[in-house]
């Protein structure tokens, strides 16, 4: 009998160990990295249709009382390991459901509320505008053996901008990075060919979080003196201005699907096409006149935009 009782003991704080493990993920996580790749044009004479990618760590380091509160401090850097050339941005906390903001010149905000509802709205810098944007879904999604809150914001009525914001309870925004929506670093989140998405969030250096749609947690495609870069990778669009028809021509090496997207001014698609050979013409007679955004994707990755007017 005491046996038992001693195997029923036993099996009680296994349990109990077990389901404390499994704990959700805290944005004040003091070992939490979020790597976020951004991407932007330039371009020089010798590559003139040349995407950079460089990725970004954020985490935390140390702390700071401030009126009576302890704030984690938030750095930035674009040291793989995060142990050099670190950036403050500044402070966070958490109040309730709230996680707070302070930047460095001591305003305050909230960034994000994990507990918000379909229909509510979230203040969204982007730039040009500030606008307020609807919850329009709310699903879970699995990490570390538990269930946390995934949270899909609306489109912003600013074509041509097309933001694709997704929240993930405890990590923040896979658009934009930890910081995001309130403090964007794009140079200017209007032009199609700059980009930020969260690449992978990782915990006690284990990832617990990778987007799907790259390779890995740390990406650079920079250009340098001993980059090599092959010629046949350029991508053309023409003419521009034009008619009757548009003409794309690309061989990118590295990529199996390319899709084509063609967007009005209003931000409605009015034509998606996918490129099969190193040559695409397309008859524009149909369309109105007027300027229009083309998408070229691979894999719903974003690697040329540009505006062309038809005429």
């Amino acid at each position: 009998m005491k046996k038992i009782k001693l195997l029923f003991i036993s099996s009680l704080v296994l349990l109990y160990s077990y389901s404390n493990s499994q704990t959700k993920i805290s944005f004040v996580d003091t070992t939490a990295i979020w790597s976020v790749a951004k991407t932007y044009p330039n371009a020089n004479a010798q590559y003139p249709n040349f995407i950079e990618t460089k990725t970004i760590l954020y985490g935390y380091s140390g702390d700071t009382l401030i009126g009576g509160d302890l704030w984690l401090k938030m750095y930035s850097t674009f040291d793989s390991s995060f142990s050099s050339n670190l950036t403050l941005l500044g402070n966070i906390r958490v109040v309730g459901s709230l996680i707070l903001f302070m930047d460095t010149l001591a305003n305050v905000d909230t960034i994000y509320n994990f507990n918000i509802n379909i229909g509510d709205s979230v203040l969204y810098n982007l730039g040009q505008d500030i606008v307020y944007l609807e919850i329009e879904n709310i699903d879970s999604i699995l990490i570390n053996n538990v269930y946390h809150k995934r949270f899909f914001i609306e489109e912003p009525n600013s074509p041509p901008l097309i933001l694709n914001e997704v929240w993930v309870e405890g990590i923040g925004s896979i658009r934009g990075g930890p910081l995001f929506p309130k403090y964007s670093f794009l140079s200017n989140l209007y032009e199609f060919s700059d980009s930020v998405n969260l690449l992978c969030y990782k915990n006690n250096n284990s990832v617990l979080w990778q987007n799907t749609s790259y390779s890995g947690c740390y990406i650079n495609n920079i250009l340098s003196i001993n980059k090599n870069i092959n010629n046949k990778n350029a991508l053309n669009v023409y003419p521009n201005p034009s008619k009757n028809k548009l003409i794309i021509e690309y061989n990118f090496i590295d990529f199996n699907t390319i899709n084509v997207e063609i967007y009005n001014a209003n931000g409605c698609i009015v034509l998606s096409e996918v490129l099969n050979n190193s040559k695409l013409v397309i008859n524009t007679n149909e369309l109105n006149q007027g300027i229009y955004y083309i998408l070229i994707k691979n894999d719903q990755k974003l690697i040329k935009t540009t505006k062309w007017v038809k005429i």
